[in-house]
């Protein structure tokens, strides 16, 4: 279980400042935001070679990049085609993979018609994202780079809100090996009755986990039990990255060295 950090949280004011003090931390690797990646991918691998450092994932959750299931034709294509672009460039870094938010939403609000009887607006996005997952898993297979979907909560959105609900989308492609699921913990906090029995109800399908406490902050600032945490990922079988990440992202340098320490003390990374 490789252990990373996303790079909004590491300090420094380059990429190779930035790795130095993963590698200080005992970190394996970076999880990178994937604005602006592809034009920086020299500079990155140029990071990655002076600090022996890998990338664990590049993300793409911001709204700004969730057009996935728009009604508007030009966005859901402009999505695809801007995920296209990071992929190619998680490729060329030897990502491991590239996280996603299908959409985000006002709570209640209603993007698609509902069509009933013929089909309800829930009907139609599910059908949309099938058909977007169908349209860019084997784009991901050729770029041996796996595409995760990230359940988030109810409040910041009405679709995908649970990893049960990710683990039908899997299903509905056939389990493609290159789609998978990123659990988040903050939004599993809020979403699963139990979320070590989500994560070991739907182990085959998960292919990167974000570690964060009940309240966002880094894990091991809240009621998350690392103890039961680690067992849970060793039940699992569980061999892929883990990404520390934090909705807070000034934390002081030692702050951030204790929490690598307390995931090592606890079994995990």
């Amino acid at each position: 279980m490789p252990l990373a950090m996303h790079e909004d949280l590491l300090p420094g004011h380059t990429f190779q400042e930035k790795f130095a003090f993963a590698r200080q931390c005992h970190l394996t690797g970076v999880e990178l935001d994937g604005a602006d990646l592809s034009a920086n991918i020299l500079t990155v691998a140029a990071a990655m070679d002076a600090t022996d450092m890998h990338i664990a994932a590049v993300n793409l959750t911001a709204p700004t990049y969730a057009d996935y299931i728009s009604p508007d034709r030009d966005r859901r294509m402009h999505a695809i085609d801007r995920l296209r672009q990071t992929m190619s460039a998680a490729c060329d870094l030897q990502a491991a993979c590239v996280t996603i938010v299908p959409h985000y939403s006002v709570p209640g609000a209603a993007m698609l018609p509902d069509l009933t009887p013929f089909r309800t607006q829930a009907d139609l996005e599910a059908e949309m994202f099938v058909w977007f997952l169908r349209t860019v898993n084997d784009l991901a297979a050729a770029m041996d780079v796996v595409l995760c979907m990230q359940p988030i909560n109810r409040y910041e959105s009405h679709f995908l809100n649970t990893i049960g609900q990710a683990g039908e989308f899997c299903a509905a492609i056939q389990h493609h090996p290159s789609v998978g699921i990123a659990p988040h913990l903050f939004h599993a906090a809020l979403e699963e009755n139990d979320v070590f029995a989500a994560l070991r109800n739907h182990a085959p399908s998960i292919r990167h986990v974000y570690l964060t406490d009940h309240n966002h902050r880094l894990p091991g600032m809240g009621w998350l039990n690392l103890e039961t945490l680690s067992a849970t990922l060793r039940e699992m079988n569980y061999t892929g990255w883990l990404t520390i990440t934090s909705a807070d992202s000034h934390y002081s340098d030692t702050a951030l060295a204790e929490c690598v320490t307390r995931l090592h003390r606890a079994g995990i990374g």
